[in-house]
């Protein structure tokens, strides 16, 4: 079936002709009126079916009208309620770090959000949120989109590729295509009718060294180590997770999630050690070591990472959990 292309740098085109994925689902965070520059109108245009996700309650209700996908009218990425800022010149350029005018937005974790729309797969997904992108991709749970469209480049800001292709790298994403705004990656874990475009060299990325195979257990199953434990020994990123999971289990612990943004900040992943530690301030202002840190991660250039972390029906404006 033919259809047209509509993304901003030809992504949606790329992906048909390169990777050629079957019909599936699609969520798309930061859909703005669901038509302009729309990494996921053409799929949704040929068969696919999915959720679009935007902040701005008029864009959200262009893109209700625009669209056949279930339209959620929230931020996406750690839960809690943030100031969204709307930039009425330019409202591409809309978002939670963005200069403009302020306005209260719910913000509610992907994982909930495809969830309730009853997805428990996902064909692609793409993040366009003006520099919070790795804190909707830490919010996506279990689930391990086949294909995912990141944007690198936020307007005035530096490029976050390096953070990017770190991260999704960690959590088993090979980059595939680049361009001028979005890194296009795919799972090396993908299975069925998608497997075959994780496997292959795609437009001269250079595959990664394959890993040695892991010995097999000998010894009984030992109980796993606690996150305290993994921290002290250095292992950031494992720790994280299980301090991310301990405070999903009860928002209210505050020191879970003190230490998960102080892992990230060991990690030298500055971008999501700043949203973590703001996360905390906005409840619990006064934390004292959580002040210290934001200070210094506003006031120095981010640390290099030594290791990477893994990763851990229609309008639904009203169904937020």
């Amino acid at each position: 079936m033919n259809a047209n292309f509509y993304s901003q740098c030809g992504e949606d085109k790329w992906i048909e002709e390169n990777l050629k994925p079957a019909v599936g689902t699609f969520c798309e965070v930061g859909a703005h009126n669901g038509i302009d520059a729309s990494n996921t109108l053409h799929f949704e245009q040929i068969g696919w079916r999915g959720i679009a996700v935007e902040a701005d309650p008029r864009l959200a209700a262009e893109c209700f009208k625009n669209r056949k996908a279930a339209v959620w009218c929230c931020a996406a990425g750690l839960r809690r309620l943030a100031l969204f800022n709307i930039n009425e010149d330019d409202r591409f350029a809309s978002g939670l770090t963005r200069p403009g005018k302020v306005m209260p937005v719910i913000v509610c974790p992907l994982s909930h959000m495809l969830h309730f729309s009853g997805f428990s797969e996902l064909g692609l997904l793409s993040v366009d949120t003006e520099g919070t992108e790795l804190e909707v991709w830490q919010s996506i749970g279990k689930i391990r989109p086949h294909i995912v469209i990141m944007e690198h480049q936020t307007f005035n800001e530096p490029s976050q590729i390096d953070a990017i292709v770190m991260q999704m790298t960690a959590d088993g994403y090979k980059e595939v295509h680049r361009t001028a705004y979005n890194l296009i990656f795919t799972s090396k874990e993908s299975k069925g009718s998608n497997r075959s475009f994780a496997d292959g060299n795609v437009e001269g990325v250079p595959d990664a060294p394959k890993a040695a195979p892991r010995p097999a257990r000998s010894s009984p199953r030992q109980n796993p180590p606690s996150p305290e434990a993994l921290f002290e020994q250095g292992a950031f990123g494992e720790a994280a997770d299980l301090y991310q999971k301990i405070f999903q289990a009860n928002p209210s612990n505050i020191e879970a999630l003190f230490r998960q943004a102080e892992c990230r900040f060991q990690q030298g992943h500055s971008t999501l050690a700043r949203l973590l530690f703001e996360d905390l301030l906005r409840s619990n202002p006064e934390h004292p070591a959580a002040r210290k840190r934001l200070l210094e991660l506003k006031s120095a250039p981010a640390k290099k990472a030594a290791v990477s972390p893994p990763a851990s029906d229609r309008m639904a404006a009203t169904s937020v959990p």
